[in-house]
């Protein structure tokens, strides 16, 4: 307790005594992973109209990993995405439909890739390297929009 500073031990007793005094204490990091991942790539994607960064992340998919990708993306039921035209399916489908109707198709894209990294993570080394590829085109409009606010990339 001699290593603890006395003014950490005070708001500690003040937090457990008293929580709502403590939720205006607490670091708010905006919204939580998930939104803040589908505002990025709306505003990138859709918003800012650089399909060409979503047909880039596309192509850096194995060929059964970009089979795989439009197969889920045409489960959302919005438009049907073809293989070799994943920019222009993208911008229809930005064009085409609201940004809930969007949000839906993205959430259950989201997950499905999610579960398909973990299926494929020991099973198929190839497959793997595709998705990883892809993760990382991905996370590069992740960084911008994390340090360029509202900006759009060009």
């Amino acid at each position: 307790m001699a290593n603890v500073p006395l003014f950490a031990v005070t708001v500690i007793i003040i937090c457990l005594l008293a929580p709502p005094f403590c939720e205006g204490l607490r670091k708010r990091k905006g919204p939580p992973k998930s939104e803040a991942l589908f505002n990025c790539f709306y505003r990138q994607i859709c918003e800012c109209g650089v399909y060409e960064a979503a047909q880039e992340c596309y192509s850096k998919l194995t060929e059964p990993g970009q089979t795989w990708l439009i197969g889920v993306s045409n489960t959302c039921g919005l438009n049907d995405f073809l293989e070799g035209r994943y920019a222009y399916d993208v911008e229809i489908m930005c064009t085409s439909y609201e940004r809930d109707e969007v949000r839906h198709c993205f959430d259950i894209v989201n997950q499905k890739t999610m579960e398909r990294m973990r299926e494929v993570a020991l099973t198929d080394p190839e497959e793997t390297k595709g998705l990883q590829r892809t993760r990382n085109c991905l996370e590069a409009i992740i960084a911008y929009c994390e340090s360029a606010n509202q900006g759009c990339m060009r």
